[in-house]
């Protein structure tokens, strides 16, 4: 399994002034004299989409970008974000799960050649497609956490759960 996180444009102060006319900075700016962070995250993106008619992924980029700069950060000091939490139903008891996740060879298995996992707390689970993820805590038979390597936004963990 090869996972490449990229986003659809290139995000600087060129480039999106390119792409709409202002550069962060200036919309920033903008931001600021329109009520700023205290605005709220939706209110920002719907205003500019619908008032300054910039574009769906510009507006959403420019406001995380913006409470980046402002320092607007979520309860945990952390910049705000979305998590993304896929799941996979297994028919499997939780032992059998934590099993197939705990082990090189059978990683080898579900996701593709070549795995080298140490999962102990600060150990780690690489693959041949470089895919990288530190193992942040292990819960033997309940769930595992782990930290993406070059998440860029928030590190907040992929958290593993097994089921009962």
């Amino acid at each position: 399994m090869k996972v490449e996180r990229r986003a659809d444009h290139a995000v600087s102060e060129t480039s999106c002034k390119s792409a709409t006319g202002k550069s962060l900075a200036d919309w920033f700016k903008v931001l600021d004299k329109h009520g700023g962070a205290a605005l709220g995250r939706r209110l920002l993106t719907n205003w500019l989409l619908n008032d300054q008619k910039v574009e769906p992924w510009w507006s959403s980029t420019i406001v995380a970008e913006y409470e980046i700069a402002r320092g607007d950060l979520a309860k945990d000091g952390k910049p705000k974000g979305y998590s993304i939490c896929p799941t996979k139903s297994i028919k499997a008891s939780a032992a059998i799960c934590f099993k197939a996740f705990a082990d090189a060879k059978a990683l080898n298995a579900w996701f593709g050649p070549r795995h080298d996992v140490s999962l102990v707390e600060g150990g780690h689970w690489r693959n041949a497609d470089g895919n990288r993820f530190t193992i942040r805590k292990v819960n033997p038979g309940k769930n595992i956490r782990l930290i993406a390597e070059a998440v860029r936004v928030d590190d907040a963990p992929t958290v593993l759960r097994f089921p009962k």
